[in-house]
């Protein structure tokens, strides 16, 4: 269980409004899943911002990820 993000929601509606605009998608709260990320047209995206965990391994680059939160929270 990792701990939340503190400001992940703020950061998210910032980058949304300086980027997109009206045009974007801002997934946060309960919306913020991997299900949620995985259901947008995101070949019609310019830009994709992440406010989440991530894991690095140097050994063994492929496996390195970024944490979405499950749908079932």
């Amino acid at each position: 269980k990792l701990p939340a993000l503190p400001l992940a929601a703020e950061e998210a509606r910032f980058v949304s409004a300086v980027f997109g605009g009206s045009t974007s998608t801002a997934l946060v709260g309960p919306a913020a899943t991997e299900g949620g990320f995985k259901e947008q047209p995101l070949a019609q995206f310019r830009v994709v911002h992440l406010a989440a965990h991530g894991i690095v391994s140097t050994k063994m680059p492929a496996r390195s990820a970024v944490l979405l939160r499950a749908a079932d929270g």
